[in-house]
């Protein structure tokens, strides 16, 4: 597992216990501390579901997965095995070590290492497009509001909204604007960057008095910044989509806002009277707004279920005292103290290495004092078939460590077809095979053959970590035991040998099994007519990435094709995945199309703005409809996945 995914887990983790731990508290601290205090504690628990800060202790789940690691000792290799596809091309992908001397605990870890890399992979995905989801949501939707705001000319009603912020010492850089809108039924408050209070048309006819606890009621809300509160909440639902918590977290997040806001106004109204007007307030616009989003602006109310608990709680107010105030400050210092108790963050990996392998990236030295010319090495491990034998081979051991671990393993000298002799060291589960006359021929081929591919990095200090005998009348029993038991290293490289008939049913098998690692590592061997069907297939069980993989293998003249195809579909999913491959020309092109086909959804996937029509209110319902529609297809894609 990946250090950051350990990272992420433990985050996800510690936040969780914080959140049940303050929910635990609650029903003691509800009605005791002050609403202000229940609403600024939850930012306590979102920050701990970002802040990867050491912890003064290891939660027991983290100390496991560092104690599988440490008995794997091949941490270090795992990820230098990427950087080698990425670096020098090599492929499929192997796993990075022998699993023949490893218990069956950690057989089983090492086997769930390719798929780290592809939960990784999908968590960033998710994440990204959540976070990109909700941007465009919110953009869209404030520029929607807008377009249908009518400024307030009214310039007794604002001077009266500069007297409330002048007198709650409200400081804005961008001037406050005031405007009514025909599309709400409820005050709203929208924008970071340029703040408007958008009244619905039935405000014009609000008393004095009514109208000014609307006014304190949004100002509040600006002056403590609480859209970006929210902003925050969102940030950590996008970096925790998978972990129920955080939807728990907004949940309290956007309750405890207008509790505390309602607080915050009611403490400067001394009178009863006074408050029982601001009750009445809430009441007069307790409808479901015409256009609500809880991301794009804070509303005046939000319903009659919360409403109850707010009139509650303003006809109830009390103003705390010193002993309230007292156990607020205990309680917030001992939730901090948790906070850092259960910080949780997964440790680095230890700086001594537990075996020959090299840290991730490029090793460089230098070859002389005075010398400007450096060697680089880069630490390859991979599978390869040659011979009748499966061998399991790294390549360019950091010269500085040969010597430290030479002791534990076996070195033998083999002579290569150019007549030069190179030192080979062998693995505890390849030493029994160190004499071995046809597996010495078969690794001298293979350095060979691999020092022909490699033109610029060239293999240095082999390392032979296992060696499978492989004869032709085995070949489809052994494929068919390391598919069972999901060794893909060796089943990569057995995999080429195998006949047309016995790679069919196996893609059929990897397909129908969703088993997408053995999928990337073996599509490259299938036959052009075939990628075609597979790629129809996909298309049409909406398996975005079965078709990602397969794209990479298909000529660059058929992209425009299917580009073209999927956006006459309106599947915006698998038109997002040829954007890479778009030059910049052509994402121009196509920006400019979407914008003039009213294509919201693409246009704002394309990084254009979405061309919206003040007078047509169906270009709303359009554009939802199509992130619905874009959402379904991820939402099958999980299924095929876990399914």
């Amino acid at each position: 597992m990946s250090h950051l995914v350990k990272v992420l887990l433990s985050l996800s983790l510690a936040g969780s216990l914080l959140l049940l731990l303050l929910l635990a508290l609650k029903p003691w601290y509800q009605k005791r501390l002050s609403h202000t205090w229940q609403y600024y504690i939850w930012l306590l628990v979102a920050l701990r579901f970002i802040l990867p800060l050491p912890a003064l202790i290891q939660l027991p789940i983290i100390l496991a997965l560092t104690t599988a690691q440490t008995q794997l000792s091949i941490q270090p290799a795992a990820e230098p095995a990427t950087i080698a596809i990425a670096l020098n091309d090599n492929a499929p992908a192997a796993l990075p070590a022998s699993l023949a001397d490893l218990t069956e605990p950690a057989k089983a870890a090492a086997q769930t290492l390719p798929s780290a890399g592809w939960l990784l992979l999908i968590w960033a995905a998710v994440t990204l497009l959540l976070l990109c989801r909700k941007i465009t949501i919110y953009q869209s939707f404030v520029s929607y509001l807008r377009a249908a705001n009518q400024p307030v000319e009214d310039i007794d009603l604002l001077n009266q909204l500069a007297a409330y912020a002048e007198a709650i010492h409200l400081r804005n850089r961008q001037p406050l604007e005031l405007a009514f809108n025909p599309l709400l039924s409820s005050p709203v408050c929208l924008g970071l960057l340029k703040p408007t209070i958008a009244l619905p048309n039935t405000a014009k006819n609000l008393p004095p008095e009514q109208l000014a606890c609307v006014f304190q009621h949004e100002l509040t809300h600006l002056r403590r910044h609480d859209l970006l509160y929210k902003w925050l909440v969102q940030l950590v639902i996008c970096l925790h989509w998978f972990n129920p918590f955080v939807y728990l977290l907004s949940r309290q997040v956007n309750r405890s806002c207008e509790l505390a806001c309602d607080e915050a106004v009611i403490a400067s109204l001394p009178q009863t009277a006074a408050r029982q007007n601001y009750g009445e307030t809430l009441l007069a616009f307790c409808q479901q707004a015409a256009y609500k989003n809880s991301l794009a602006a804070i509303t005046l109310t939000e319903g009659a279920a919360q409403l109850k608990e707010r009139l509650g709680a303003i006809m109830n107010f009390q103003p705390k005292t010193k002993w309230h105030k007292a156990a607020a400050l205990l309680l917030t210092a001992g939730l901090c103290f948790c906070f850092f108790l259960l910080g949780a963050y997964a440790a680095a990996p230890p700086d001594e290495p537990t075996g020959p392998f090299l840290q991730p990236g490029i090793y460089q030295k230098n070859g002389g004092a005075h010398s400007e010319i450096n060697n680089y090495y880069v630490y390859t491990q991979n599978s390869f078939y040659c011979d009748g034998y499966i061998i399991e081979m790294g390549w360019n051991l950091n010269p500085e460590h040969l010597n430290k671990y030479a002791k534990n393993e076996k070195m033998s000298h083999i002579q290569l077809a150019n007549g030069e002799e190179m030192p080979v060291l062998f693995a505890k589960a390849a030493a029994p095979y160190i004499d071995n006359q046809a597996v010495r021929q078969a690794i001298a081929k293979l350095i060979s053959q691999q020092q022909q591919v490699e033109e610029q990095l060239k293999i240095k200090l082999p390392y032979i970590l296992q060696v499978i005998p492989a004869p032709p009348e085995q070949h489809n029993k052994l494929a068919e035991d390391f598919y069972q038991a999901g060794e893909l290293s060796p089943f990569a490289a057995l995999f080429p040998q195998l006949d047309n008939s016995a790679q069919d049913a196996y893609w059929q098998r990897i397909y129908a099994n969703a088993q997408i690692s053995f999928w990337a590592c073996t599509v490259e061997y299938m036959p052009p007519e075939l990628l075609q069907q597979y790629l129809a297939k996909s298309e049409e069980d909406d398996r975005i990435a079965y078709f990602s993989i397969i794209l990479d293998y298909l000529p660059q003249e058929d992209y425009s094709q299917l580009a073209e195809k999927f956006y006459q579909a309106d599947k915006i999913a698998f038109f997002s995945i040829l954007i890479d491959e778009m030059t910049d020309e052509q994402l121009a092109e196509w920006q400019k199309r979407a914008v003039a086909d009213q294509k919201t959804s693409f246009a704002a996937m394309l990084g254009a703005e979405p061309n919206w029509d003040k007078n047509r209110e169906d270009d709303w319902e359009n554009y939802w409809n199509a992130w619905d529609d874009y959402w379904n297809n991820w939402d099958k894609l999980w299924a095929n996945l876990w399914g």
